[in-house]
Formats: C-alpha cells, sequence, structure tokens
C-alpha cells in the first residue's frame, strides 16, 4: 500500500506539473499573441498617420510645383503614394510631375517626410528623338539636381518601388 500511495503521489505530481507546463506555455502563447497584435495596430497607426501626412505634403509640393508653371505650360501628375517604410522606420511619399510642352519635363521623387527630403529622385528632360518614327522620347538627365544622384527613369523605377514596399 504504500509503494500504491507513493505512485499515485508520483502521478498526481506529475499531472500537476505537466498541467503547470501547459498552462505556462498557453500564457507564453498569449503574451506572444498580445504583442504581435499590438505590433500590427502599432504599425496600422503609422500607416494611417503617414497617409494623412503624406496628403498634406503633396497637396503644398504639388501646388508649388504648379506655381513654378509659366502660363503657356501644361502639366500632369499621378497620384501621390504613401507607404510607411518600416525598415527605415519613416514616412515616404512618391510623387511624379511632368512639364508638358516641346521640351517635356518628368520630375519623381521619394521623400522622407521626417526629413522633408528627397531618398530618391530622377529629374529629366524629355525631346522627342529625330532618329525615330514612333514617337519615343530622347531622355536628358536634368542639371537641376544639385548634390544628390538623378537617376534616370529606369534606374528610378525599380528603386522606388522598393522603397514603397519595404
Amino acid at each position: 500500500m504504500d509503494n500504491q500511495f507513493r505512485a499515485g503521489i508520483i502521478v498526481v505530481a506529475l499531472v500537476a506539473v505537466g498541467t503547470g507546463a501547459f498552462l505556462y506555455n498557453k500564457k507564453l502563447n498569449l503574451e506572444a499573441e498580445r504583442q504581435r497584435f499590438a505590433a500590427q495596430e502599432q504599425l496600422h497607426q503609422r500607416n494611417m498617420k503617414c497617409a494623412d501626412d503624406g496628403k498634406k505634403f503633396a497637396a503644398e509640393y504639388l501646388a508649388e510645383e504648379a506655381s513654378a508653371l509659366l502660363p503657356q505650360e501644361q502639366s500632369a501628375w499621378d497620384d501621390p503614394e504613401f507607404h510607411y517604410n518600416t525598415e527605415l522606420q519613416t514616412c515616404l511619399v512618391r510623387t511624379r510631375f511632368v512639364t508638358l510642352g516641346t521640351v517635356t519635363y518628368q520630375h519623381a521623387r521619394v521623400t522622407d517626410l521626417s526629413s522633408n527630403k528627397p531618398v530618391l529622385e530622377s529629374y529629366v528632360k524629355l525631346t522627342p528623338d529625330p532618329g525615330k518614327t514612333d514617337g519615343s522620347f530622347k531622355e536628358e538627365l536634368s542639371d537641376l539636381i544639385l548634390g544628390r544622384p538623378n537617376l534616370s527613369r529606369s534606374a528610378f523605377q525599380p528603386l522606388a518601388d522598393a522603397l514603397m514596399r519595404k
């Protein structure tokens, strides 16, 4: 009977330890889930703030660019894109402005809103290519970008796409 009693106590102790471990793991899983949810909520809030700040920036930026146009010039804009880049931990805004005319200028950039400075920029002059009959343009980098790289359209696009996905 004494051995049976000891065996019973050992079984009860093992069940208690197993149950405790199970409940502890459940608590850890619940805490990890809470932290994941809090991180997702924080990222969602950053994205919402980024969109609000980006809309304000884009409106001001586009008004500034439009005010620099000559009366005979026409312009076209892409809708701005906003993205909170988790790698850089900042809000990015992607804009593209095109001035149409005999000579066409395209200014594309990705701006870091925390510093209000371009992260990437492409300012190019597009002129009809006299050697082609398909209406294609010859691209020249504009000299209006000083102190930072001015990228061609083909170099800018994949880099900007990557920044807006991270």
